[in-house]
């Protein structure tokens, strides 16, 4: 089985999520030539691309961080190709931060936020929202514990339709991680 196939069987992301460190990286690491030799047009690259950068992140790790980084900025980002339900920017900014260039992934995440809004996905900027409060959580400070106490606020605020019930969780836990 190729490793896109297969990767949309695992998806190295949820193993990452399951806590299932090396499995997430040993998909990763199959698919990095599929990253690497696929176009930015392929069915479902940009999906691929950013579900790699969602599974780092996850993880909290950097293995392959720069070429993930290299081609979604090529391939997905600069062409502005766009998908549904994922963003180039989005998984830039993650990229980015994990990197510890913190202030390229506020503007990552600043121009994703934009983009969904732009195109009428404004719920989805929960996810920026809550994925840069994690940046900000991740450093630790007393300004980026308020930075992300204020993008959890704007989070929970969107957080209005029944279908996004599971967002409300998430961000309730980790405003109570912050306050203590």
């Amino acid at each position: 089985m190729s490793p896109y196939r297969r990767w949309w069987r695992n998806r190295s992301q949820l193993l990452a999520v399951e806590g299932k460190v090396e499995e997430s990286l040993a998909l990763l690491h199959e698919l990095m030539p599929v990253i690497e030799g696929a176009g930015g047009w392929a069915q479902n690259y940009p999906a691929v691309a950013f579900s790699a950068a969602l599974a780092l992140w996850r993880l909290e790790r950097t293995d392959g961080l720069a070429v993930i980084e290299h081609n979604l900025r090529t391939k997905v980002v600069e062409p502005d190709i766009r998908y549904p339900e994922c963003d180039g920017r989005h998984a830039l900014a993650l990229l980015c931060a994990l990197d510890g260039r913190v202030d390229e992934a506020t503007l990552w995440f600043e121009e994703s936020r934009q983009v969904l809004d732009e195109s009428g996905a404004w719920p989805l900027t929960i996810q920026p929202d809550f994925d840069e409060a994690t940046m900000h959580a991740r450093l630790g400070t007393p300004q980026d514990r308020d930075r992300a106490r204020a993008l959890l606020t704007r989070a929970r605020s969107r957080c209005e339709h029944p279908a996004l019930a599971p967002w409300v969780t998430r961000i309730d836990e980790m405003a109570a991680r912050l306050a203590q």
